[in-house]
């Protein structure tokens, strides 16, 4: 009888245990697994520098300084004042891509210059990313512009200052799509037809800078981006 309790009580325990294995693998089957490095293009986690952590090239960031990212570890994300990066955003010549980074806004009183190519700055540039308090701002001028005259597509979105956004672009010409998305949520998803277009002998490529034209054959007003940037990820 002790022999049959034995074994009985190993038999249930035995079951038990392939049960518990059973549901953890299918808790872990449903936990998707992503692959930071796929399709990489490049990387900047601005761990106290500017190297793409893909080329391993060095970036200058024409003063931007290093501070806490949004886990509070110090010198983990690139701070900019009056500064920039020369960083081609790549989502003018590319049919397809997505561009992840996270952002910190130290005020919300102007729009922020995100990623721009541009020629000259009283003509629409090749392309442009931009953030505010009202929301964000894309314009392509070969892809999604809303009007003939280059009008660049908005999306509102309430923007706080000091506080950690994470934000994501991502476009395709194959699909004629271009989607926003802010915190892993999803602001739009805009329809376009790539257009003829004729590349411009492009002026400046910047992150964190753009130039305003005051008219009246006044100097252009540099503007820039205030706040912290981290984490940017280009995608193929």
């Amino acid at each position: 009888m002790k022999d049959f309790i034995k074994h009985y009580l190993l038999w249930a325990a035995a079951c038990i245990g392939a049960i518990l294995i059973s549901s953890c693998d299918k808790v872990s089957e449903m936990q998707p697994t992503v692959d930071l490095e796929n399709g990489l293009v490049y990387y900047f986690p601005f761990s106290g520098n500017s190297i793409d952590q893909v080329s391993m090239i060095s970036y200058d960031t024409h003063g931007g300084e290093f501070e806490t990212d949004r886990f509070n570890a110090p010198k983990s994300a690139l701070c900019m004042k009056e500064d920039y990066m020369d960083l081609n955003a790549g989502f003018g010549e590319d049919d397809v891509g997505t561009l992840s980074f996270w952002i910190n806004l130290r005020d919300v009183n102007s729009f922020h210059p995100l990623f721009l190519k541009d020629y000259k700055s009283f003509v629409p540039g090749e392309y442009s990313f931009t953030i505010s308090a009202n929301g964000l701002s894309a314009q392509c001028s070969k892809k999604w512009e809303t009007t003939e005259s280059g009008e660049a597509v908005f999306v509102p979105a309430t923007i706080q200052a000091n506080e950690w956004y994470h934000v994501l672009l991502r476009w395709s010409d194959e699909d004629g799509k271009m989607e926003i998305f802010l915190n892993n949520n999803k602001l739009i998803s805009y329809n376009y037809v790539k257009g003829i277009y004729e590349s411009l002998s492009t002026e400046y490529i910047t992150m964190g800078l753009y130039y305003q034209d005051p008219g009246s054959h006044q100097d252009p007003i540099p503007i820039y981006f205030r706040g912290k940037m981290d984490e940017i990820r280009r995608y193929d």
